[in-house]
């Protein structure tokens, strides 16, 4: 989250974020900051590769292009056709507040294995003060509903209907057309790629499958081990078998053992 580099617009959307940090760590998330300089290349590439991050969210210039991401002082943070870089976001769920880049980075990193995303495929406008927030509410909305376990498709119908109700609030309001027009069109950029169904929610790791002693039934092992107990009638150790492990694991069936 590039900020504190005579930006404006970043540093506005640095410190939306500061506050989305604080709803992802109060739901359990593990989140590792980049913040001015941290924003390069290099720490970029090494904070998701070395924490085995389920997702990214940042705010970043487009580059002045739909095909770049760019981070501390316009450096380059991600470029279409770099295949390191669509390795690096590979499997994982994003948000990028960032213009443009909606229409051709992020449906090329989808392509090439990122799950999915939501971002803007025209220009995200916003304004300094105190009706920044608006803004910053529309934004700091996709990243709380995936804080909560929405589906990224569910996380973007949160944020449109955020765009929505602070549109209708605001036409209550003399004089806030021009805010609302932006709105309007910050709602109307924004897109959802990939994998719809994706969250930020760890699928469990599939436990791995065991063939009963008796027959040709393959399934995880505690399910074998009830097969084998109602349709074997197995309750003999079978031969060649560690029977202290077998046992153990027909009394986690019934309760037995934990």
């Amino acid at each position: 989250m590039p900020s504190g580099w005579g930006d404006a617009a970043t540093d506005i959307g640095s410190q939306w974020f500061e506050e989305a940090i604080t709803v992802l760590q109060s739901q359990g998330f593990t989140v590792k900051p980049l913040r001015k300089s941290e924003c390069l290349d290099g720490p970029f590439h090494e904070a998701l590769t070395s924490t085995g991050a389920i997702g990214f969210t940042g705010v970043g210039h487009g580059g002045g292009s739909p095909q770049r991401f760019t981070g501390y002082q316009m450096k380059d943070l991600l470029i279409q056709g770099n295949m390191q870089d669509a390795q690096a976001m590979k499997d994982r769920v994003c948000y990028f507040l960032s213009c443009e880049i909606g229409k051709e980075l992020i449906p090329w990193l989808v392509e090439n294995g990122m799950s999915g995303a939501i971002g803007y495929d025209e220009s995200f406008w916003l304004v300094s003060g105190d009706d920044a927030k608006y803004f910053k509410y529309c934004s700091n909305s996709v990243v709380e509903a995936l804080a909560k376990a929405f589906t990224l498709e569910g996380a973007w119908q949160k944020s449109q209907q955020t765009f929505d109700y602070w549109i209708k609030y605001l036409s209550t309001i003399p004089g806030k057309q021009q805010i609302i027009d932006l709105l309007v069109a910050d709602k109307n950029c924004q897109i959802l790629c990939g994998n719809r169904d994706a969250n930020w929610i760890q699928a469990p790791k599939p436990e791995p499958q065991v063939q009963c002693y008796w027959c040709d039934f393959t399934e995880a092992k505690l399910i074998v081990v009830k097969h084998m107990i109602l349709e074997h009638k197995a309750y003999q150790c079978p031969p060649g078998v560690d029977c202290s492990q077998f046992w153990i694991d027909i009394g986690k069936i019934f309760g037995i053992c934990k």
